[in-house]
């Protein structure tokens, strides 16, 4: 319980980090009900993962609006919402944490992550640049962002990985001291290999 105290600021940031970003996404009325399908058809891909391997020592967690997946170190504790599931390491302050957003409009994830991007710059003065990556979670088009920031003293290292699909964003960040982000990393790439859509 010391540590949860210790890294409480660290926790703390992140889940605020996650409330800011739930009103990135823009919006723009003038889309016409094909542009929306369309821009939402870009953003996932036909390719399915038939099984997610759930690794040892991990417990799954499933949103019960959204039906998203994903699983983390059992010897983690739950310091979220029902709404905001944050779950961290008790003894380290490394976090993940889920922020679903509804988007009607249909945002493509390309606006999307510009509109992240300029919330997390608004938001925070970053140590850097914001690293962006495209990738594939689980055979749905994403994009990562890797960025450092000082909050309440502490050096940190976020990841965010970001998702539309259908009318809905996700937004999975993971986050960590930067002392320590070399040493999770490998945690951070294991949890989001169990994502699921």
């Amino acid at each position: 319980m010391k540590n949860i105290k210790k890294y409480g600021a660290l926790i703390l940031t992140v889940a605020i980090m996650l409330i800011m970003l739930t009103a990135c996404g823009e919006t723009n009325n003038e889309k016409s009900n094909s542009e929306q399908n369309t821009t939402s058809e870009q953003n996932t891909t036909t390719e399915q993962v038939s099984s997610v391997v759930i690794p040892d020592g991990y417990t799954e967690y499933e949103d019960s609006t959204t039906g998203l997946k994903f699983a983390y170190p059992s010897n983690w504790i739950n310091v979220g919402t029902d709404q905001i599931p944050v779950f961290a390491d008790s003894t380290t302050g490394t976090t993940v944490n889920l922020v679903t957003e509804s988007i009607t409009t249909g945002i493509s994830l390309s606006s999307y992550v510009t509109a992240s991007k300029s919330a997390v710059q608004s938001a925070f003065t970053i140590d850097g640049t914001i690293d962006e990556e495209e990738v594939k979670v689980n055979g749905v088009d994403a994009v990562k962002l890797t960025y450092s920031t000082t909050q309440s003293g502490i050096d940190m290292t976020l990841q965010q990985v970001l998702m539309v699909k259908g009318q809905k964003a996700y937004v999975i960040t993971f986050g960590s001291q930067a002392s320590a982000y070399n040493d999770v990393k490998d945690t951070f790439a294991k949890i989001l290999s169990t994502v699921q859509l």
